[in-house]
């Protein structure tokens, strides 16, 4: 049997857990549980989709954090997601509309209020606006 992502959708996790499917709520002190052993989920909504990893910092001190990716017409995209704290389902729906807005837009070079887009590496683009989603 294929190994299921685990999916957000609205606001329910969806997931395997001893090839049985578990659901739980977004933003339960069970939702921060499973965050802790995670290392990727996909999320979709009315604003959005994209894939979430968790990433340790380059550094080694800051830890690890969420950043959510999508691609489209061949392009990449992602942003910053936060710490698993962080991670509310406001803060979710917000940045699956700022990268579908931004993966909808023409590449101009400009993000959605005017930051910088760069290459991430992979081709793609990747905005450095961490804290204003």
């Amino acid at each position: 049997m294929a190994k299921m992502t685990p999916l957000v959708r609205g606001d329910r996790l969806i997931y395997q857990q001893d090839e049985h499917e578990q659901v739980l709520a977004v933003e339960t002190p069970a939702w921060f549980a499973w965050l802790a052993t995670a290392s990727t989920f996909a999320f979709t909504s009315d604003n959005g989709t994209f894939t979430a990893r968790k990433e340790r910092a380059g550094n080694q001190r800051g830890g690890w954090y969420w950043k959510a990716y999508r691609a489209q017409h061949g392009k990449h995209f992602s942003l910053y997601l936060g710490k698993a704290e962080a991670l509310t389902l406001e803060r979710l729906n917000a940045v699956a509309q700022s990268l579908a807005q931004t993966s909808n837009r023409d590449a101009g070079g400009r993000g959605q209020r005017g930051e910088a887009i760069s290459s991430n590496g992979r081709g793609g683009a990747a905005r450095h606006d961490h804290d204003t989603c």
